[in-house]
Formats: C-alpha cells, sequence, structure tokens
C-alpha cells in the first residue's frame, strides 16, 4: 500500500478547510479531521483560525485507511484483515470482532485482505477496498469492493446482487489507491496509478453495479492516494495536496510539504441533526394538517440533499438525482431520517409506489433548511396524500308534466362518495333542452355545445367525503307540446370513476294537462 505524507495531508485538510469558508470561524461548522499513519493518529482540528493538528496516540500494529460513520463520531479503521474503531482520544486501534473473510465472485473464491481503504455512503453503507496481492486468480491484479458489517467487522454475503464481492473491471492502471463516497451525491470515485505512475493518475468513478470503471479524466501530476471529500469537494494528496474536480480530473495544487507517511484520512463533516416529519391522509388536499387527518404508516419517504439550494430535486444528464436516504413511515405517519449537516439544505418527497390503491399525492417536493443547533432534531415538511374523489350526479325535472309556456327547474344533486377524497375544483355543465330559454343562474357562464346546444357552466362547491350539494336551473320549454330533456355533467379533477358523473331529466310538456296534473295546478293557485 502507498504511503502518504502526513505533514501534506495536515496542511492540505487545513486548506481545505480555508476554500471552503476563508474568513470564516471553524466552530460554525464543527469539522475535525484525523490523519492515519506510521506516527499514529493525529487529530486535525478545524475550529480554530488556523488550524492545528496534534499527535492523539501511536498504534501497535499497521492501521491502514479509516472514516467516520456519518453523523457519528465513530472513527473506522481497517487493518490487515480486519475492521476496527480507532479511540479519539487515545488513538488505541481495537478490532471489532471478525475478520472481514472471503467471499466467492467474478474471480472464484477471494480473501478479503488486506483491506486497503474503506468509505462510508451517506445512508451509512461501509464500503472496503480489498487489494488483491494475496489472491492468485487470472484477474489478480483487478481490485475488489465488499460491503462489511460494521457491528461484526464480517463482509456482508451476498452484497452486490447476491454476489460476495464487486470485482472491478480490469483497468491501464496497476494500482487503486483510494475510494471515496460522494457525500453530495453519491457516487463512487478512486484514483488510479497509470502503469505504476510513470504515466501519470487517473480519476475513475466506479459503478457499484456492474465494477465498471469510468475515466472521469488525467490528472496531469503522479501518486495521487487518500481521496477525501470536504462537502462535495474532492481533494487528494502526495507531498503535495490537490483539489481535484471530479468533473474533469484535472488537479490544481494547493500546497506543498514533506513529513511521515500516513495511510489515510478520516473527515467528520461538521455538527449534524436529525430531520423528522409526517405524512398524513391529507382528505381535502390543502397541505395542511387538518384535526380530520390521520397518520398514514408504512409509505416511502425520501431525502434529497438539494446541492444548489435551489429548492428543486436537480437532475443529472435527465435523470432526476438519486436521494441520499429512504425510510418509512411508522403507524403514527412519523418518519426519521439518519443525521445531516447542520445547516443544509435538503428536499423531502413522498414516494407513489407505497401509495393506498387510487390515492393521490398532496404535497409536491418540499425544500427545507437543516437546524442550525448541533444535536438537534430538524422538523421536516409536511408530506400528505389522499382519496381521490367520487361523485355521482342525479338530475329530476319539475314540474312533470308541464304547460306549454311554463317554467321548468330542473334539479341537480351532485353526491361524493363517503370514503373518498375531498372533490374540490369541479364544475357542472347544465345543457337546455333543444329550444328552451332561460336566464343564467349567477356565477355561471352561458355557452354552446358542440352540437349547437346552450350550455351553463357552473362552479361546483367542494365536496367533503360523503357530501351533497344540489344546484337548480330554471328554464321555459320551447312553446311546442313534446319532450324537454335537460342533461348535466359535473367535471372534478383526479376523480375516480367518470361512469356517473352525468345525468338527463325528460319533461313531457303539453297544452293539456292530465286531470290529476290540473287538480295539483288549482290546488296551488
Amino acid at each position: 500500500m502507498r504511503r502518504l505524507a502526513y505533514a501534506a495531508i495536515v496542511a492540505g485538510v487545513a486548506l481545505c478547510a480555508s476554500i471552503a469558508g476563508s474568513g470564516t470561524a471553524y466552530a460554525a461548522t464543527g469539522d475535525v479531521c484525523y490523519a492515519v499513519g506510521q506516527n499514529g493518529l493525529i487529530r486535525i482540528d478545524l475550529t480554530v483560525d488556523p488550524p492545528t493538528e496534534f499527535a492523539v496516540g501511536s498504534f501497535r500494529t499497521d492501521v491502514g485507511g479509516a472514516a467516520f460513520q456519518p453523523g457519528t463520531d465513530t472513527l473506522y479503521a481497517v487493518s490487515g484483515g480486519y475492521l476496527g474503531t480507532i479511540s479519539l482520544t487515545t488513538g488505541e486501534f481495537n478490532r471489532v470482532g471478525l475478520p472481514a473473510g472471503s467471499g466467492t465472485g467474478a474471480d472464484g473464491l477471494i480473501q478479503y485482505a488486506p483491506l486497503v481503504g474503506i468509505t462510508f455512503a451517506q445512508d451509512g453503507t461501509l464500503y472496503a477496498l480489498v487489494e488483491r496481492i494475496a489472491n492468485k486468480g487470472p484477474d489478480s491484479n483487478r481490485e475488489a469492493i465488499i460491503l462489511l458489517d460494521r457491528s461484526t467487522g464480517a463482509a456482508v454475503p451476498g452484497a452486490f446482487n447476491g454476489v460476495d464481492y464487486l470485482l472491478l473491471e480490469r483497468n491501464d492502471g496497476e494500482d487503486i489507491t483510494d475510494i471515496a463516497v460522494d457525500p453530495t451525491t453519491g457516487v463512487m470515485y478512486a484514483m488510479t496509478l497509470v502503469n505504476n505512475g510513470v504515466k501519470g493518475d487517473a480519476l475513475l468513478t466506479v459503478d457499484l453495479t456492474t465494477g465498471e470503471l469510468t475515466t472521469v479524466g488525467k490528472t496531469g501530476t503522479t501518486g495521487i492516494g487518500g481521496l477525501s471529500f470536504i462537502g462535495g469537494q474532492l481533494y487528494g494528496t502526495t507531498n503535495k495536496t490537490y483539489k481535484i474536480s471530479k468533473f474533469t480530473g484535472v488537479v490544481e495544487e494547493v500546497l506543498t510539504l514533506g513529513g511521515p507517511g500516513v495511510e489515510g484520512l478520516a473527515c467528520r463533516t461538521g455538527a449534524t441533526t436529525t430531520p423528522q416529519g409526517r405524512v398524513v391522509v391529507d382528505v381535502d388536499g390543502d397541505g395542511v394538517a387538518d384535526p380530520g387527518d390521520v397518520g398514514s404508516g408504512g409509505q416511502t419517504v425520501l431525502l434529497h440533499r438539494d446541492a444548489d439550494d435551489d429548492g428543486r430535486i436537480d437532475a443529472v444528464t435527465g435523470t432526476p438525482t438519486p436521494p441520499i436516504a429512504t425510510t418509512l413511515t411508522l403507524p403514527d405517519g412519523g418518519y426519521t431520517f439518519p443525521a445531516v449537516t447542520v445547516g443544509g439544505a435538503f428536499i423531502v418527497e413522498l414516494a407513489a409506489t407505497t401509495l393506498p390503491a387510487g390515492h393521490l399525492i398532496t404535497t409536491p417536493p418540499q425544500a427545507f433548511r437543516a437546524s442550525a443547533l448541533a444535536g438537534s432534531i430538524t422538523t421536516a415538511p409536511l408530506l400528505g396524500h389522499r382519496p381521490r374523489p367520487d361523485v355521482a350526479v342525479s338530475l329530476v325535472g319539475s314540474p312533470n308534466p308541464a304547460l306549454v309556456g311554463s317554467p321548468v327547474t330542473y334539479t341537480a344533486t351532485i353526491v361524493n362518495a363517503a370514503g373518498s377524497g375531498t372533490a374540490t375544483g369541479g364544475s357542472l355543465v347544465f345543457t337546455l333542452p333543444s329550444g328552451a330559454t332561460g336566464a343564467v343562474p349567477p356565477g355561471c357562464v352561458a355557452g354552446v355545445a358542440p352540437d349547437g346546444a346552450t350550455t351553463w357552466t357552473c362552479p361546483l362547491a367542494d365536496l367533503a367525503p360523503g357530501a351533497s350539494v344540489t344546484r337548480s336551473f330554471v328554464v321555459t320549454p320551447a312553446p311546442v307540446p313534446g319532450t324537454a330533456t335537460a342533461t348535466v355533467r359535473a367535471t372534478v379533477p383526479d376523480e375516480t370513476s367518470l361512469t356517473d358523473n352525468g345525468a338527463s331529466a325528460a319533461v313531457t310538456v303539453t297544452d293539456v294537462l292530465p286531470p290529476a296534473a290540473r287538480d295539483l295546478v288549482t290546488s296551488v293557485v
């Protein structure tokens, strides 16, 4: 495994912090880094300006790559084929328990030793880089990625679609020196020495499904190792410290120093806060937790990092940026995500995949800013879904029969089914009988149907589940005996079924009323 220059790392991290926030108080973020090397554990304090470093303690074994578990002060490291933790007060390395072990995959059975690097994804997944010097298979110059169980130290079997390890594809390099997952995007990066450094270094991305290595670009220098992210910025170090472009691989020298060898670097990205929120059955679809809105359990909630703080889930090459965390709601609708950096910009959204049948999401992706208070709970925005509305319409005309020249009242009844969602933003279209006339009701708009019939379009009042409303239309049928047929149709956004949204009513128009009808008219008069 390559040795890195300790002093360069110390100074480089200090300068990284300066670049990230020049002239600011480091105590505002609480960023701390630890260098793991030949001289033991070195703490790099970024809470003072300028940053300082001091020795914490020495190791009794050869300790390699290191990484902090996201949102915690637990520092993990590897030594040989073992995972362990390092005390931040004494520097003592303690094995977690079991060795990483062995597993089978594309190159048969391999031993997971030595482990030369580790990195955490934002969701807590722990990846380790296996150097293949102890393996004699046909692809023994190809490194492998494994997943480690941080509670036992053992590799997770079948971690890659049922395969124990991910064999990295053959590349023109002879040694992958380190790996690092970008906490802002979830992309894994790797650095390789091309022809043992003779042709310089290259920055790669790692496809964690196939093991494919994609060259981002040549760095223009040689000997870079010890990749580390501070926020979304990638850095690398030899006897010089570089700022590395994730998009081109090109480096920018920021410092030159020499010193004892260092094996790894782990940075804790500031203080954290824990996002918590709630999902409700938002019956009226207003995005507010009303008294009657109950919590919704078993719903999938996604957390995105809003890297450019624009309040939108940005897309990379046309594909939405993947979430940094996913969780399910408890029976009361509550949800909790792993701790995130204080003051960061984030977005939560409700996934449609676990919604009850026929339900709609009522809240778009919601942007929020994490609390600035370390160790606090950040209240994430409310998310909601609701059942679709389901209205049914009926229509009656009265009197029936009616005398020629006399008015007829058509009454529409609109009912929203119990157990459905609130019907909002609806409208009602009444089509007059052929030849009929009448005054347009208040709030309605007259129009003409495609067949030439006169229509009145009226707004439909919001209807809660199980509620109903009536609307009357008074017309005078054509002045000839016959049948005066009116129709009505309700239109409600996102409705479940349209089969019962329309109705018609036929009224007999006559110049001679039957005896019963004459008696009724006489009694009314």
